[in-house]
């Protein structure tokens, strides 16, 4: 009786204990789990925390970055001295006027064109008109011709040429000029400001060295464009200037940006042979000692630079008049047939007759330059 009463009691205490002992080890496991999950919690916390902090860092150093961008670039480039630019333009107008006066000489115009002081006031259609064109280029060429060939004698002369180019290239910069405005978000009416021009083409700030070099160009071509009046704003005529520049000062500027391919702001004697190849290079290394560095500190600026920039080619027009007749006038009538012409036709159709093949890239700019409407396609 004694055994089975000490056995009970044995039996139930170890009972006892491995109930206790659960219950401990229940117990313990809640807190583990508890202590895991605020930790847990604690570290996604910090995860979030760091994660804003960090995208807060992020924007506030990009509109910071574009903020400070914006306002340097209004110091980004001064204007050139008048001085300086009174003296390129000088340069450039006697060059201009000489090649011009020798282009009239050499290609007189008729009689047709005595009272024509600049281009032809008609532009006739063509015979035909499609609205396929077919891609051998026959068909552009024979549009073209009959459009250009303005006295119906067969031949296209160089004015009859020179005033179609004249022509198309007004005709394809007013495209380029409404697309890129109207794609900007601006009506006709409407002006711009500089900034806002910045912050739309580079609305995360100038961050390459691409960028500040193509914006320093860029104010450049801004500061001459906003003539009427001088308000850091464009008109839609004053964008043209900017898109299409025609001030001597600008030109030989960007020329002389990409001559300079250290950056310092000259133009070495390296960095100007290395447009020249083989023998050329030793003559023009003698042009550049004895004609262009005229204080001899062996690097051309702006003034210096401008003496050697050929004005053909701010003369495009005329200039690729004389190229197509060097090329396809096999006859050397000083005019080009339609054989000559479809016997070159890569290159008058890469000419400026087509604006380098522009007005074919699209088609409202072909509708454009022949004044087609719907009516006229057959």
């Amino acid at each position: 009786m004694n055994d089975d009463t000490e056995s009970l009691r044995s039996l139930t205490t170890r009972s006892s204990s491995r109930s206790s002992t659960s219950e401990q080890r229940i117990s313990t496991d809640n807190s583990r789990r508890k202590r895991s999950a605020k930790c847990y919690l604690g570290i996604g916390l910090i995860c979030i925390a760091t994660g804003l902090s960090l995208l807060t860092f992020i924007l506030f150093y990009d509109y910071k970055n574009t903020k400070v961008t914006v306002h340097d670039i209004y110091e980004f480039l001064e204007p050139e001295p008048t001085e300086l630019v009174q003296k390129i333009d000088s340069i450039f107008s006697r060059k201009k006027r000489a090649y011009e006066e020798a282009f009239k000489k050499r290609f007189p115009r008729d009689q047709r064109y005595v009272n024509q002081q600049e281009i032809l006031s008609f532009v006739p259609k063509p015979a035909s008109l499609r609205s396929d064109i077919s891609p051998d280029g026959e068909d552009k060429i024979q549009e073209i011709f009959d459009s250009v060939d303005e006295n119906h004698d067969e031949v296209a002369d160089p004015w009859e040429m020179h005033d179609w180019m004249l022509s198309v290239e007004s005709h394809v910069q007013k495209f380029d000029l409404d697309e890129q405005w109207y794609t900007l978000g601006q009506t006709d009416m409407d002006n711009m400001t500089w900034p806002d021009f910045v912050f739309k083409h580079n609305p995360r700030g100038l961050l390459t060295t691409a960028q500040n070099r193509r914006m320093k160009r860029d104010r450049r071509r801004w500061i001459y464009a906003d003539f009427d009046p001088k308000d850091e704003a464009l008109s839609k005529s004053e964008f043209k200037q900017f898109l299409f520049p025609e001030t001597s000062i600008v030109w030989v500027a960007e020329t002389h940006e990409d001559l300079d391919s250290n950056y310092d702001g000259y133009v070495n004697e390296k960095e100007f042979l290395s447009i020249f190849e083989g023998q050329n290079q030793q003559e023009m290394s003698r042009y550049f000692s004895q004609d262009l560095d005229t204080d001899h500190d062996g690097k051309l600026d702006l003034e210096e630079l401008s003496i050697w920039i050929d004005p053909k080619d701010f003369v495009p027009v005329k200039s690729e008049v004389i190229y197509l007749l060097e090329h396809l006038d096999l006859d050397r009538s000083k005019d080009l047939s339609m054989p000559e012409i479809l016997n070159g036709s890569e290159t008058f159709l890469a000419s400026q007759m087509t604006y380098f093949g522009k007005i074919y890239g699209k088609a409202q700019v072909r509708e454009s330059v022949f004044y087609i409407d719907d009516s006229d396609l057959a």
